[in-house]
């Protein structure tokens, strides 16, 4: 699926008329608290997992996986359940073979507040949900595609000698204007991360990488 191509004026035009419908505070979803998070998700039927067979299943191939050694203890990571419509998420129905119909949302909280959101949907998710996604992040504020360093020199730019914009643990492809998240499609949904953290995970993974080269090819 690829991301919408609305001028500003629609976009701005779309949050002035349908932001009243989702937000019941002017707060964005990314940096937001999990005690808020929780209690949106779960008045509107959400749930949360709890069991461990099933969690693990859920986070596997997820794009947040590799990054988390890099987090010191002061992280909670959460996966919840809603369905689509106005029915509640029954327990009792959760597998850790399939999903139930609706959406799954991942989320790692890092000092309190949400740093990497993933939406995933049972099925595939329709441009007009991925719209109001990106109006739910959008703290009132447009979304602009990633525009990626054009010149041949930059594909052997290390990781410290790129503009912030460029470093990216994610490969982020949409960008809120204020710069403040990123976004990112993955498989049935969408991936929401705060921008710092994003940074932040890449220059980790580098700084190992750097690290490792020389051992991984002694003795060649």
């Amino acid at each position: 699926m690829n991301y919408p191509s609305h001028s500003p004026v629609i976009l701005q035009l779309l949050c002035l008329f349908l932001a009243p419908l989702f937000f019941s505070s002017a707060e964005a979803r990314i940096g937001d608290s999990k005690t808020n998070l929780e209690r949106r998700l779960f008045a509107s039927g959400g749930i949360r997992y709890r069991d461990d067979a099933i969690i693990e299943a859920r986070r596997e191939n997820m794009p947040y996986e590799q990054f988390m050694l890099y987090l010191e203890s002061d992280f909670e990571f959460e996966i919840y359940h809603k369905s689509a419509t106005e029915d509640k998420a029954l327990r009792s129905k959760f597998t850790a073979r399939r999903m139930l119909p609706g959406w799954d949302l991942h989320v790692i909280y890092i000092n309190g507040k949400s740093a990497v959101e993933v939406y995933q949907r049972s099925t595939g998710m329709t441009e007009q949900e991925m719209n109001y996604l990106l109006l739910l992040q959008g703290d009132g504020k447009n979304w602009s595609k990633r525009e990626v360093g054009s010149s041949e020199e930059d594909d052997s730019l290390s990781v410290s000698e790129m503009d912030e914009e460029d470093i990216s643990a994610f490969g982020y492809e949409m960008v809120r204007n204020d710069g403040v998240v990123r976004a990112k499609n993955h498989k049935n949904g969408i991936v929401f991360i705060d921008a710092k953290w994003d940074i932040r995970f890449a220059i980790e993974q580098d700084k190992e990488r750097n690290a490792g080269a020389p051992i991984s090819v002694n003795g060649f």
